[in-house]
C-alpha cells in the first residue's frame, strides 16, 4: 500500500513562509501545553487544599468533641465528690 502525502505549497521547501509558520504554530503549540499543563496541576492542587482544609477541620471538631465530653466527664465526678463532702459534713457519724 503506498500512501502519497501532499505538502502544502506555503510549507514546501524554499518558502519563507514555512519557517515562520512552522516556528509560530509550534510555539503555539508549545505554549498551549504548557498553560495547560500548568492550569490543570492548579486546580488539582486547589482542589487538594481544599479537601485538607476540610478534613483539618472535621478533626478539630472531633477533637473538640472529646475534649467537651472528658471534661463533662471530670465535673460530673467533682460534683459526685462534693455531695458526697456535704453529706459527710451535715452528719458526720454516719460515715
Amino acid at each position: 500500500m503506498n500512501i502519497k502525502l501532499r505538502t502544502p505549497k506555503s510549507l514546501k521547501k524554499g518558502s519563507g513562509m514555512a519557517s515562520l509558520k512552522q516556528f509560530l504554530l509550534s510555539l503555539f503549540a508549545t505554549s498551549f501545553s504548557i498553560a495547560l499543563t500548568f492550569g490543570i496541576a492548579g486546580i488539582i492542587d486547589y482542589k487538594k487544599k481544599q479537601s485538607e482544609k476540610r478534613e483539618i477541620v472535621m478533626m478539630v471538631m472531633y477533637d473538640m468533641s472529646n475534649s467537651v465530653a472528658s471534661i463533662e466527664q471530670a465535673d460530673s465526678m467533682i460534683r459526685q465528690s462534693m455531695v458526697v463532702q456535704r453529706q459527710i459534713a451535715e452528719n458526720p457519724d454516719v460515715y
